[in-house]
């Protein structure tokens, strides 16, 4: 990479390039239209929309990044929720390698200085313009809140990081190109001071898609609720650059808490409680559009033909799949955490399992509603038909090798049963079975008001409110039909926040931010289940098998990713993150 390049990464200056609205006036429906004069750009409300809107799209919340096919659910494949159907899709190999000094793959690192660039430039751009200050205002809150999501992802991923609130140029001096890290606590208390502003400054409603109050406070709420854990849990490294002293830890989980509490008490949102049947209500939280979604407060709209994603192309198992399909095989440690409807333990014992025959109703089909709805398993029912998990087929003790009985296939595809016999199904919206890649519609959610419910249970239980904790807990266990707590601990707040939030992108930044990631990930041997099925007794015999070809990894040193040995060198003032200097 040639010298210019290199400092345009680092100091995040690009190329401006526009869109205009055509046709409806949706946040999503733009088109290219070429170079623009700056003048005339920051005259033009359409225009600035457009370039608005670039900040929006290069975001790329679904996933977290670029790539809307493979790379897709990066946090579960990492928080050991679910693997991928092939081992050489990248988030397996960034679970089962080590991260060096060389740093991850671009695709993941979210070393987006060029959209906050874009930010600082609109920000900059509109304070000085004649528009009409209401549209000035509403443009700039919600640029200022995807700069502040932009600084969020890197901080929980690097620690500090430079803080640059104005639009670098290329004829600014060194010094003010190549900037020192801020430390982790002045990049946390600067997302939340600039969420402050935002919650008055933005409207509590607005264009679906679009930042609004409510989206301040769910981001305060997350990344408040981080801030506390690190100073909770973690250690002070680097003068300050990593970790906040653990004296500022009650402060953190208060704001977590105020900014929870301040979002569900608003009325603006509420849990999603459409449907009587607990599983199929889970389900279509994650199918219903953006603005008929009662529960969502922020989210990545899609309409399929000129902006879509593949993520039901890519996930649907074989049977209604015209695609890739069956992609995400969820691990069974994870089937472990869901307990059953009547309160008792889903982690039964491994040699009671496969000791014994099992119908799919007693194994599957009495386990909290909100992993029935997030899997697809033996014998579900998509768009009509009967989806098929097992490996083989007996009768009367003899593995039938070929054909059906009855209708009943002797094995289920083999892209259904390649790594395991559960899928990922959360997310996934049916109706778009027979689309071709990258034409799925269905909109993603990045902020809901269950992730919001489980940040004040936790921000309470640390604050010495249990009462609190216990209510809302139970709340979010009503909704999903499980049996209310008599009392909270540590260790319910923290298996029910993986419950509800499970394959949702959570669960490897909470066990970091727990500091338990280490304990939890390194060397560990995912499990896959395999259904074997007896015809004679219309039962499964149930065995487990390894799902990837190594052990996991996760060092001491990865609860800070490294800055990437390039990036150093660049900048002499970038100090590395402690176990990558060589």
């Amino acid at each position: 990479m040639k010298t210019s390049d290199k400092i345009l990464r680092n100091a995040g200056i690009f190329t401006l390039l526009l869109f205009i609205a055509v046709g409806c006036d949706s946040v999503i429906n733009k088109s290219p239209v070429g170079m623009i004069t700056d003048e005339t750009v920051w005259a033009d409300e359409a225009l600035v929309d457009a370039y608005v809107l670039d900040v929006y799209n290069e975001a790329n919340f679904i996933g977290g990044t670029a790539n809307l096919s493979f790379n897709q659910q990066v946090g579960s494949v990492l928080g050991a929720e679910h693997t991928l159907f092939a081992p050489w899709q990248a988030p397996m190999g960034l679970a089962l390698s080590v991260i060096d000094a060389d740093g991850v793959p671009d695709a993941f690192a979210q070393w987006n200085w060029a959209n906050i660039r874009r930010a600082n430039t609109i920000i900059e751009k509109l304070e000085e313009s004649e528009l009409d200050p209401d549209f000035v205002q509403l443009r700039t809150g919600e640029v200022r809140f995807l700069r502040a999501f932009e600084y969020f992802r890197m901080v929980k991923r690097y620690g500090g990081v430079p803080l640059i609130t104005e639009a670098q140029t290329m004829d600014d001096p060194p010094e003010e190109i190549f900037r020192s890290r801020n430390t982790e606590q002045e990049i946390y208390d600067f997302i939340a001071e600039e969420l402050d502003e935002l919650v008055i400054d933005l409207p509590p409603t607005n264009e679906a898609g679009r930042a609004t109050s409510g989206a301040a406070l769910a981001l305060k709420s997350r990344a408040m609720l981080y801030a506390a854990s690190i100073a909770e849990f973690g250690d002070v490294q680097l003068g300050g650059l990593l970790g906040i002293p653990s004296s500022e830890a009650q402060d953190y989980w208060q704001a977590a808490f105020d900014a929870s509490f301040d979002l569900i008490n608003s009325g603006d949102y509420h849990l999603f409680r459409e449907n009587p049947d607990p599983v199929a209500n889970y389900r279509e939280i994650f199918t219903t559009p953006l603005q008929n979604n009662t529960e969502a407060i922020f989210g990545e709209i899609f309409n399929g033909d000129n902006k879509g994603h593949s993520f039901s192309f890519m996930a649907l198992p074989e049977g209604p799949n015209r695609g890739w399909g069956s992609n995400f095989n969820i691990l069974y440690e994870m089937v472990e955490l869901f307990d059953f409807v009547d309160g008792s333990s889903g982690d039964i014992p491994r040699d009671q399992v496969t000791s014994q025959l099992w119908s799919i109703d007693e194994f599957m089909g009495e386990r909290d509603p909100r992993l029935r709805a997030s899997a697809f398993y033996p014998e579900v029912e998509v768009l009509d038909q009967t989806i098929y998990f097992h490996s083989s087929t007996m009768v009367n003790g003899e593995q039938v090798t070929d054909g059906d009985i009855e209708g009943w296939p002797a094995s289920g595809p083999a892209r259904n049963i390649n790594r395991s016999g559960l899928h990922l199904r959360k997310r996934v919206d049916e109706t778009q079975a027979y689309i071709s890649h990258n034409l799925d519609e269905t909109d993603f959610i990045v902020f809901r008001l269950g992730e919001i419910y489980m940040n004040l249970v936790e921000a309470a239980f640390y604050l010495n409110r249990p009462a609190d904790a216990l209510f809302y807990i139970n709340e979010i266990r009503d909704r999903a039909g499980m049996p209310a707590y008599g009392n909270v601990t540590e260790e319910i707040v923290r298996k029910e926040r993986q419950t509800e939030l499970a394959f949702e992108n959570h669960r490897y930044w909470d066990l970091r931010r727990w500091r338990i990631a280490e304990e939890v990930l390194d060397g560990l041997r995912v499990q896959g289940i395999r259904f074997d099925y007896d015809w004679d007794t219309k039962q499964y015999s149930i065995s487990f098998k390894n799902m990837e070809n190594q052990p996991r990894i996760f060092q001491p040193r990865h609860y800070y990713w490294p800055l990437g040995v390039e990036r150093v060198a660049e900048n002499v003032n970038m100090v590395p993150n402690p176990g990558y200097q060589d």
